[in-house]
């Protein structure tokens, strides 16, 4: 019996999403839909949906495109009648929406009652570890949030339930749980503050982690990507690096490098010119990774976007180890299955995490790629043994 199916990355939104909506009409997403009616059996409990991450793009659409798609994958989804839950992780594209979340849960609902507001509220809702701390316990969420203005006046799905940037599940007759995380923080541009900062702060949490590298994402993957004429830019040099031409890209450096060179002609001291050239060498080669195509060879530095998954597995390792050790310790829980999605690359594969070997599945991405293929449609399913099955479209 199916517990849940797992999809990630499907960039509502985004011209490039063939799940994106023309007003109503979506070929691929009545596909999708046809498909799970004939897989999902009629006569038993229905399965959960999680959502792992860039469900919607705020980076490369405007809300004006991303809003009406989601709303209307939403519809569609509901309307099917195929779920008994929904469960959404944000990713990287769609980080804002967990921004907005955390504010609105520990801020906005806290003003008018009591004014009860914490100086320094959680920005995490991951794995959670009870007192008990002799199993692997579930993910607590969020719910009656923003979001549920998505779902249909008619669903039968009441709140759609948020956690980030993990969330462990156990299927009711599973021996093992299931964690889920989308995978930027697999990738060093999404730790960069903390990379950089790591003989300052010892020991990064989760918490940490999302905190301290907020600012950057939030930069890069909603402010840059509403930021009008800017946003066109950006996109335009992401296009064209995709095509080969790196001449936007080029042009881009050059004007880092320029500001570099104004910015140390104007630094009061040695110290502060050295802080300057580092810092933003750093980040005019993490614009250059980020855009150009392939990346490097090196699997551990390359950009993850389309990287097979065999390639993924020293990323998944230190993601765990650097990360969660502490946590799945306290848990006891020394054995999972681990699910992620942003390279666009669906794939299984096994990793070695704390001397155990663990399955790794990644739930591909939904975008067309230039020859008008959509190679790395994809989603998984889990039954109610925890048993993974990864289906390509």
């Amino acid at each position: 019996m199916i517990e849940l199916i797992a999809i990630s990355d499907l960039h509502l939104g985004v011209e490039d999403s063939c799940l994106t909506s023309a007003g109503n009409s979506c070929p691929c997403l009545d596909a999708l839909i046809e498909v799970w009616e004939k897989e999902l059996p009629k006569d038993s409990q229905k399965p959960i949906l999680v959502i792992i991450g860039d469900l919607l793009d705020l980076s490369l659409a405007s809300y004006s495109e991303s809003m009406p798609a989601t709303k209307n994958f939403f519809a569609k989804i509901v309307g099917a009648d195929l779920f008994r839950d929904i469960i959404y992780i944000p990713g990287n594209h769609d980080h804002h929406i967990w921004h907005h979340i955390v504010e609105e849960k520990f801020v906005y609902e806290r003003i008018l009652p009591s004014c009860s507001l914490q100086a320094d509220y959680p920005r995490t809702k991951s794995l959670i570890v009870t007192d008990q701390g002799n199993e692997c316990e579930p993910g607590v969420f969020f719910s009656k949030t923003f979001l549920d203005a998505f779902l249909p006046a008619n669903s039968t799905i009441a709140h759609i339930k948020v956690a980030y940037p993990n969330l462990l599940l156990k299927p009711a007759n599973a021996s093992i749980p299931i964690i889920f995380t989308h995978g930027h923080f697999l990738e060093k541009s999404w730790t960069l503050l903390t990379d950089l900062t790591k003989e300052i702060f010892k020991r990064i949490t989760i918490d940490d982690l999302e905190t301290y590298n907020a600012p950057l994402t939030e930069f890069i993957w909603y402010n840059l990507g509403q930021s009008k004429k800017l946003s066109k830019l950006v996109d335009d040099i992401y296009d064209s690096t995709q095509s080969g031409n790196t001449t936007y890209l080029d042009n881009l450096i050059q004007m880092i490098m320029q500001g570099i060179e104004e910015m140390n002609a104007k630094a009061k001291n040695k110290i502060e010119q050295h802080v300057i050239d580092k810092f933003l060498e750093f980040i005019a080669k993490e614009v250059a990774e980020h855009f150009l195509k392939g990346g490097k060879k090196d699997s551990r530095k390359a950009s993850m976007r389309d990287m097979k998954i065999a390639d993924t597995i020293p990323k998944v390792e230190e993601y765990f180890k650097k990360y969660l050790t502490h946590e799945l310790g306290q848990a006891n829980c020394p054995k999972f299955k681990v699910i992620f999605g942003h390279t666009h690359k669906p794939g299984k594969d096994l990793a070695t995490i704390n001397g155990n070997s663990i399955e790794i599945y990644n739930t591909g991405g939904w975008l067309i790629d230039d020859e008008g293929k959509r190679d790395g449609a994809a989603y998984v399913t889990v039954d109610d043994k925890g048993n993974v099955n990864l289906n390509k479209f």
